[in-house]
Order: structure tokens, then sequence, then C-alpha cells
């Protein structure tokens, strides 16, 4: 259901995109320079920006706890940083959503906004990621966005602990619940500057 792409960079065949990709592989299908591929759909005033980020960062690795963090202080929560500043402060965005793919190691941010916005909803996300890997947002941002990470394992129902385990399985990792929720009481703000530093803006899509 796109009406036409604009490409810069490699070719990239038109038939991959679909709705799963643009959700989920992305990464997988779009490969080589930065800002390989915009999409617009011809219609319309209202869209989605999605901004995909390449993590370098699973869940394996030294940081893991500290991008789940990135996530949660982006935009994983409706109050947080990105979230609340498209919406209350600037007024650009009504749905503000980001996702970090510990297996596949991105970041997807995805806004809905106008059309004619979407420069200015960029910018936003540029400043909400700086703030966090230079460490000047509010401490109660921080602790707000770990109490939700902690209720969330500590309360989730029967997918959530499924998903809990099957990602470590994939990964060859054990741990369990207690020990996953000490991990993020003890995440440092360093640590999350230095999981922020790890995104490298790979992929701009915008869709009506």
């Amino acid at each position: 259901y796109l009406h036409s792409i604009i490409m810069v960079g490699d070719r990239i065949d038109n038939e991959n995109l679909n709705h799963k990709n643009l959700c989920s592989d992305w990464p997988d299908i779009v490969e080589g320079r930065k800002f390989d591929i915009i999409t617009k759909k011809q219609f319309g005033h209202q869209c989605y920006v999605i901004i995909g980020y390449r993590a370098n960062c699973f869940m394996h690795s030294k940081y893991y706890w500290p991008m789940v963090l990135v996530n949660t202080l982006l935009a994983g929560e409706k109050d947080a940083i990105l979230a609340k500043a498209l919406r209350d402060e600037y007024h650009l965005s009504y749905d503000t959503f980001s996702l970090y793919d510990e297996i596949k190691g991105f970041l997807m941010v995805r806004m809905a906004s106008n059309i004619t916005d979407t420069e200015q909803v960029e910018k936003q996300v540029e400043e909400a990621l700086e703030k966090i890997h230079r460490g000047t947002y509010d401490l109660e941002c921080l602790r707000r966005a770990k109490k939700i990470l902690i209720r969330y394992y500590k309360e989730g129902g029967i997918f959530e602990i499924m998903d809990f385990y099957l990602k470590q399985q994939l990964c060859g990792i054990k741990e369990n619940v207690e020990e996953s929720i000490n991990k993020i009481l003890n995440v440092t703000e360093d640590e999350i500057s230095a999981a922020a530093g790890l995104l490298k803006k790979h992929t701009i899509v915008i869709v009506q």
C-alpha cells in the first residue's frame, strides 16, 4: 500500500516493502548507505514519520539494559522525553512510539504528524536523543522509566513472560525476572549516555 517511492542511494526491490517489513524487518531489507529510502504516499495531510537507528547493541551486549532504558526514556511510554515534547510543548504529534529490537539490534521511532511538520518532528527526535546522550534530562524521567520497566517485568501477563524467556533462549542467555530487575535498578546515567551514543540513524520512512 505504498503509492510511490522516492529512492536515495542503492536501488531496492519495491515488492519487499510490505507492512510486516516496515514494522519489523526493514533493517534486513535496507542495506548500504544512510537514508537509503524515503517512502511517501501521495494524498492527505496526516502521515507517519518512521526513523530507524542501527543500535549495534543486542541482548547479550554490555549496554543492553541501558539501551532498553534509552528506548523507554525516548518514547517508550506516554510521558517519555520525546513523546511529551512533541505532544505538549510543540503540538507536532499526538501519537509517538519507540521500539528497541534487541534481537536485530535496531531502534525505531514512529510519530503521527502533519506532512508539513515532518522536518520539525525529525529535529525534535534528534534533540531528544541528544538530551539522553548528554544526560541533560530531568532525573525524574529516569526514575519513572525504571519504575515502568520493573512493573512490566513484575506484572507482565503470559505473553510478556513468554517473550522475555523466548528472546533469552534465542540469545543463549539464562536470567530470571529478579536478576533483570536488579540490572535495571543498577543502570547508571553514564551507561545510558554511552548506549545512546551507539545509535546511528539509518533510514527515514514517511507514510500517509
